[in-house]
């Protein structure tokens, strides 16, 4: 984790100095002069490197564009760890994946990858990096005579690149921004479209969990402590996951599957060994993102910090519960039908914008999630996997562990905090 986080460390810093100044000498070598896209254009191409959710809340306006432009060819460029998605976005025709293990290797593959975006001569190119200078280079010089599509701000040296500048709107989901690049004459609405992946039928949940959680349960829910390299201040505390899947396990005749990256084991480990002698599997670092996928699926619910599982979940209509913080579900959150997302709105929240490059820089002790607590949030968890039927209650109930006060506030419907209600409009109720 650390390396990685050094890693886009680096490439940030690299992007915001020499990218501005390569973006200015590209910008004075171009002069004033605009691509008009004329006719209907028969080869596309639409870039977004960062993010697994930011890819599969960009699929909407994948389909758009081919409803707009049903007889063009479609290409994708991402980074090398999204590859996989794209093998439920139909709407896409190929991907170009730029590997990102190192620096060195980065940049020598970004000389290889303009020479090879260049021979496929786009007519069209849609930038949906919100405010990175490095897709903007790469789209205009290997492509100088495409149509360049993308996000500008007022006094922004990269919006002389684009031929079609479309304002950041600040306010408004993330899937309908994506949107408004497609249909820039109608740039700031709200679109109400929901990111849908086709998956594969999902396996079995015996043909990926091992005999450690019995099938035989009936059920079981997967948990994801993490929130990824990218900001993982967006992490709910451990000792809280702990004693929420203690009262899970008590509750609901189910298993728990706890989910993550390889570099992401050693901060999952503890809270496998806290739940240790239950019925709880730790398959992090064990999981490609297909069976992930499968295991999702097959289960009744996903528990999960701000991160891409929790948008892969609602975009293959599992039901889940989120925890935000740093970044605001009204911008970020999943997209899905049967969803809780807990969020505290904080006066200083969200602290996460394009504008600082997706950075938390939190002088409040991250009290946006460090103040959620357990108690604050289970009775409406536990409603919400009620009123679904996801999970099956046990006979031993958490009755014999809880006193009777603390029962009752568990079984309230209502919260002191705000929460962001399972309902398809992110209107915040308390």
């Amino acid at each position: 984790m650390r390396r990685e986080r050094f890693r886009i460390g680096w490439a940030r810093l690299l992007d915001r100095f020499p990218g501005r100044w390569l973006v200015w000498l590209c910008a004075l070598r171009r002069g004033s002069g605009r691509n008009e896209l004329e006719g209907r254009p028969r080869k596309i191409l639409f870039i977004k490197l960062w993010g697994m959710g930011s890819v599969i809340l960009s699929q909407p306006a994948l389909a758009e564009l081919r409803r707009l432009h049903p007889g063009a060819t479609l290409h994708y460029l991402t980074f090398e760890q999204n590859r996989d998605l794209f093998e439920w976005i139909p709407e896409v025709d190929k991907v170009h994946a730029v590997p990102f293990h190192s620096l060195r290797a980065f940049l020598k593959n970004s000389l290889w990858l303009i020479g090879w975006l260049r021979r496929e001569r786009y007519d069209l190119i849609v930038d949906a990096e919100f405010l990175a200078n490095y897709s903007t280079l790469v789209a205009r010089i290997s492509s100088p005579k495409a149509s360049l599509v993308g996000f500008s701000r007022t006094q922004d040296m990269r919006s002389r690149l684009l031929d079609v500048c479309v304002p950041l709107q600040s306010q408004g989901h993330v899937r309908n921004r994506f949107l408004d690049l497609v249909r820039p004459d109608k740039g700031g609405q709200d679109y109400r479209a929901a990111p849908r992946l086709r998956a594969p039928r999902p396996r079995p949940a015996g043909a990926i969990l091992s005999p450690a959680l019995p099938v035989e349960l009936g059920a079981f829910l997967v948990v994801n402590v993490n929130a990824g390299p990218l900001a993982p201040e967006r992490r709910w505390p451990r000792s809280r996951f702990v004693e929420l899947a203690g009262l899970l396990l008590e509750r609901y005749d189910a298993g728990i599957v706890l989910i993550g990256s390889a570099s992401e084991r050693p901060y999952v480990e503890p809270v496998a060994e806290a739940l240790a002698g239950q019925r709880v599997l730790n398959l992090c670092g064990e999981l490609t993102l297909g069976r992930l996928a499968s295991l999702l699926q097959d289960s009744s619910l996903l528990i999960s910090n701000d991160s891409g599982p929790l948008h892969l979940a609602a975009a293959l209509d599992v039901p889940l519960v989120g925890f935000f913080g740093p970044e605001s579900p009204t911008r970020y959150g999943p997209v899905s039908r049967r969803r809780l997302v807990f969020y505290r709105g904080l006066p200083c929240s969200p602290c996460m914008s394009v504008a600082n490059a997706k950075a938390v820089r939190c002088s409040n002790g991250l009290r946006c999630l460090q103040g959620l607590e357990v108690s604050a949030i289970a009775a409406r968890l536990f409603h919400f996997v009620d009123q679904y039927r996801l999970l099956k209650r046990r006979a031993a109930r958490a009755e014999d562990r809880l006193g009777a006060a603390e029962q009752v506030r568990l079984e309230a419907t209502s919260l002191p905090i705000p929460v962001v209600a399972a309902l398809d409009g992110y209107r915040v109720s308390s």
